[in-house]
């Protein structure tokens, strides 16, 4: 789900991770075999637009920008400041020319990791820009970065952000800065205009507790506030996401993920 910068309205949209052989749609054995196949068919279920990485777009270009305005779908990009899902990485085509390498595994000059995470970003949300995306959603630096470096990363990316008008926000994603709800409890407050991605199937995996834990839903309804767009994907205890939200099993942490998102 995801609400407009400024006025609150509701919109869906559907990630097509797990849907398309180039996002592990095998994996997940999806009947779709191309961008084109899926895309008028998640119109027809009422999806308001798809969540994808920028790369895709880059790659496909022009054709891209004729699908989605043919089927009347809005975009959210997703930009990852490093690995091999960027467009200076090896996956999706890439590398891309014109887009800077990641960092290499190993890498320990905090300077250049901030600067090279920064520009990676910068790349990724300016070239977003050309298939009018609704915002872009950013897997921002690493989970095991110090907080001065996230710091010192955050207030450059978010003062440009401002002066440039980008729309852009954060995902609470393992791996990344915004790992853990501890991590953003006490982060998060020190940059007000910090918009984040909640998904809290990471949150509670993470945190290793349940949908009643009383410390982790405090932190969620404190940064709810911040929160403008959300993904809908139940985790537990153990992993990022049950095998079925349905069953009768994972009912109670279906519901108690409802609760949060009702909270948001």
């Amino acid at each position: 789900t995801q609400s407009t910068w400024g006025k609150m309205k509701l919109n869906v949209f559907r990630s097509l991770w797990g849907l398309i052989p180039a996002t592990d749609g095998h994996l997940a054995r999806s009947q779709f075999k191309s961008f084109q196949e899926v895309l008028p068919v998640l119109k027809i279920l009422g999806y308001d637009g798809i969540e994808t990485v920028v790369k895709q777009a880059v790659v496909m270009g022009k054709d891209f920008k004729t699908l989605m305005k043919d089927n009347d779908m809005k975009v959210i990009f997703q930009a990852f400041t490093d690995g091999p899902v960027c467009p200076g990485g090896e996956i999706f085509g890439g590398p891309l020319k014109g887009f800077s390498l990641p960092s290499s595994p190993g890498e320990t000059n905090k300077d250049f990791l901030v600067e090279r995470h920064l520009q990676i970003f910068k790349e990724q949300v300016e070239a977003a820009q050309e298939f009018d995306p609704v915002f872009v959603n950013s897997h921002s630096l690493k989970d095991y970065f110090t907080t001065a470096m996230a710091e010192k990363f955050f207030q450059q990316a978010l003062d440009w952000e401002k002066s440039n008008g980008f729309k852009v926000g954060h995902e609470t994603h393992r791996k990344r800065f915004l790992h853990s709800p501890w991590v953003a409890r006490e982060f998060v407050p020190k940059f007000p205009s910090l918009k984040l991605v909640l998904d809290l199937s990471h949150w509670i995996n993470v945190a290793e507790t349940n949908t009643n834990d009383p410390d982790l839903t405090k932190v969620i309804e404190d940064v709810a506030p911040q929160t403008y767009h959300v993904h809908c994907r139940v985790g537990y205890d153990h992993g990022p996401q049950v095998s079925d939200p349905r069953a009768p099993e994972w009912i109670p942490y279906m519901e108690g993920h409802e609760r949060w998102w009702d909270a948001v």
